[in-house]
């Protein structure tokens, strides 16, 4: 991933029973989720960095979340724990 787009804090929210959030990186810069779907412990979703589509998908373990993300570099592993 280019440099400064590996680490920050996704957050999701729930409203009327719809999915939705975002990444907030550590330098402040936002960027929406699109697509967002959680099904049996499955977070799937994608972004937009630098006009480039970014798709996630992650399982969630108690706090722990781990998956992938698939980029124009390859696919990365990708890792958060809840706070």
């Amino acid at each position: 991933m280019v440099m400064g787009y590996d680490n920050g804090m996704i957050t999701i929210l729930e409203k009327e029973g719809q999915l939705s959030g975002y990444v907030k990186f550590n330098d402040g810069y936002k960027v929406d989720l699109k697509d967002v779907k959680f099904e049996e412990n499955i977070l799937k979703c994608g972004l937009y960095i630098d006009s480039n589509y970014i798709s996630l998908k992650a399982t969630i373990t108690g706090n722990k979340l781990s998956g992938t993300v698939n980029t124009p570099e390859g696919e990365k592993t990708i890792k958060a724990t809840k706070q």
